[in-house]
C-alpha cells in the first residue's frame, strides 16, 4: 500500500488512499483486511463514546449551581428594562436622524 504525503512536509501528515492498491494479487484480501478493520474500528470507537459523553454531562449538571427563584425574577426584570430603554433609544434616534436626512436631501 502506498502512503502519500501531505503537500505541505513540515505538517507530517499522511494518509491512505481512497481505494486500496493491489500488486499481487495474493496480497489483495490482507490489504482489505485491514481497511475494513480501521474503519470499523473507528466506527465503534465513535459509538462507544456515546455513553461516555451522557454520563459525563450528567456529571456536570449535578456540579451547576442553579439560580433561586428571586434571581430569576430580578434578572429577568433588568433585561426587560433594559430592553425597553434600549428600544426607546433607537428608535428615537432614528427617527432623528431620519428627519435630518430628509432635510438634508430636501
Amino acid at each position: 500500500m502506498v502512503n502519500h504525503r501531505s503537500p505541505k512536509p513540515e505538517l507530517q501528515v499522511r494518509f491512505l488512499p481512497l481505494l486500496p492498491e493491489f500488486h499481487r494479487r495474493d496480497n489483495a484480501p490482507s490489504v482489505l483486511n485491514r481497511r475494513l478493520q480501521f474503519v470499523m474500528a473507528n466506527v465503534f470507537s465513535a459509538f462507544a463514546k456515546i455513553p461516555v459523553f451522557f454520563r459525563e454531562v450528567k456529571g456536570e449538571m449535578v456540579k451547576v449551581t442553579w439560580p433561586t427563584r428571586q434571581d430569576l425574577i430580578s434578572a429577568t426584570w433588568i433585561v426587560l428594562i433594559v430592553t425597553a430603554i434600549l428600544t426607546a433609544y433607537i428608535g428615537a434616534l432614528d427617527f432623528v436622524l431620519s428627519k435630518a436626512v430628509a432635510i438634508i436631501l430636501k
